[in-house]
């Protein structure tokens, strides 16, 4: 369990390709399941935060024009909409 305890804090960064593991490191990635398990679940990760980072945001619901609008009718926005609206609006929703 030691040498899982020296091993385990540097996996993140060998699996980004930010640091190297040396023979003895590896030797005992190769042979131990825990720490295999470890390298697999910190690459499943490291794919799904790649796969965010490029995908699109959510688009805007239809209704958020209409909430933004001027409410007299004359369809000027009052104001500029921030990052938070969507999110502001969808829990009000």
């Amino acid at each position: 369990m030691g040498e899982c305890d020296a091993v385990g804090g540097l996996l993140p960064a060998w699996v980004a390709g930010e640091a190297d593991l040396d023979e003895r490191a590896r030797a005992h990635v190769a042979q131990c399941l825990r720490c295999q398990a470890d390298v697999a679940r910190y690459r499943r990760m490291l794919r799904t935060l790649h796969a965010l980072r490029s995908e699109p945001g959510p688009a805007a619901p239809p209704a958020m024009a209409d909430i933004l609008t001027d409410m007299d009718g004359r369809g000027r926005r009052r104001w500029t909409p921030g990052p938070w609206a969507a999110v502001a609006l969808a829990g009000v929703a």
